[in-house]
């Protein structure tokens, strides 16, 4: 919603001297949109103080720093309005909640032209209203919801069905069409405080749209569509010359090898991108189609190529060395102390008259006798 005028430009008499309200109330009114701002319909004469409800279902308005002795209200987004009689007040806010779930209001003000200030309460839970259903089957007759995209033809909104015969670019924006949920806005019903508006997207095909000029990159003339290489003072010698050779890489391909020798080593990614002078806007969602941007090369892992590669390499190995040196050293030492263990025992057994295990297990004279 908003305040304004209906003209060619805009008027130097919006509000009268020390804020107090509109000056010329015929050359003022109230709009409302119901489709993101593409088209306006006047809903009342005048400057109006607004507020909405029932996460939009609800709208209620009160003439702005003007004595009134009434509030009203609608249940059609501004089709249509009922009047609710109050004590005079000079309104200067509406309050509510902050993400407008509720139904209830707080007009704010002053008595007459005092400075006595007052509040109006406005409850419109009392009015009994029935709950919205049929969320999920929206569009369909009986439900009290309906499909809407921001950037459809109004003949294919309301339903999924007529959405989805949408092709191309329409209803496209940054390369996604978005699917909202909204009630209708005829069914004089309540969403709920606890309710969550749903939606759905699918990406769009890519277009010339979805593109714009890269870095130091500009439209060649006015009503052109045609990017050329515009550098600053600020672009280096060293990266005008790697732009130019990305620029003849889009030209012609077999010269990827040779670019990937002489800047694939660069930091970590080891490709190469090929410059066209476009670039896809950013928060753009498109999938497939037109492609301005430049293709991407795969450069091979530079590991022994690479200045400091050699010496990675080296540095590895030595790793690798290392800690197989510390397993072996670590296997000889733990057949030592083996050895060593069963030359003790032998050694114990020897100066002694007999072994006192040979009756026990392995050693016994049964096990030997029946082996």
């Amino acid at each position: 919603m908003g305040v304004g005028r209906v003209g060619s430009f805009l008027s130097e008499s919006t509000h009268a001297a020390g804020g107090g309200g509109f000056e010329d109330e015929a050359d003022i009114a109230t709009f409302l949109s119901r489709d993101a701002g593409q088209t306006w319909v006047e809903v009342q004469k005048g400057g109006w103080l607004y507020k909405f409800g029932d996460h939009g279902g609800i709208i209620v308005m009160v003439l702005d720093k003007r004595p009134t002795r009434k509030v009203i209200y609608s249940l059609d987004e501004g089709k249509s309005w009922r009047t609710i009689p109050v004590k005079p007040i000079s309104a200067s806010g509406i309050l509510t909640t902050q993400a407008d779930t509720t139904v209830r209001f707080i007009i704010v003000g002053r008595v007459g032209k005092g400075v006595e200030g007052a509040t109006v309460a406005i409850d419109l839970s009392t009015l009994k209203l029935r709950r919205c259903g049929g969320e999920k089957e929206a569009g369909s007759p009986e439900s009290d919801y309906e499909q809407w995209n921001p950037r459809a033809p109004p003949h294919l909104q309301g339903s999924a069905h007529t959405l989805g015969s949408m092709h191309g670019k329409e209803g496209c924006l940054l390369g996604r069409r978005i699917f909202y949920v909204r009630r209708k806005q005829l069914r004089e019903c309540l969403n709920g405080h606890e309710h969550e508006r749903s939606s759905s997207q699918e990406a769009c095909e890519c277009t010339d749209d979805d593109f714009e000029c890269d870095f130091s990159f500009e439209l060649e003339k006015e009503n052109s569509f045609k990017c050329v290489w515009a550098p600053t003072k600020s672009v280096s010698k060293e990266d005008e010359a790697r732009v130019k050779d990305m620029i003849k890489l889009h030209e012609n391909p077999a010269l990827s090898h040779e670019f990937c020798n002489r800047y694939g080593t660069e930091g970590s990614r080891h490709e190469i991108a090929a410059v066209t002078g476009y670039r896809r806007i950013p928060g753009d969602f498109c999938r497939d189609g037109v492609n301005k941007a430049g293709k991407t090369y795969e450069c091979a892992a530079p590991l022994l190529q690479a200045k400091h590669g050699l010496a990675l390499l080296t540095m590895c190995l030595a790793c690798a060395c290392g800690v197989a040196a510390v397993l072996c050293a670590m296997h000889l030492c733990a057949n030592t102390r083996q050895r060593e263990r069963g030359y003790g025992y032998r050694r114990a057994v020897n100066s002694r008259d007999y072994d006192p295990f040979e009756n026990v297990g392995l050693f016994s004279g049964e096990f030997t006798e029946a082996y």
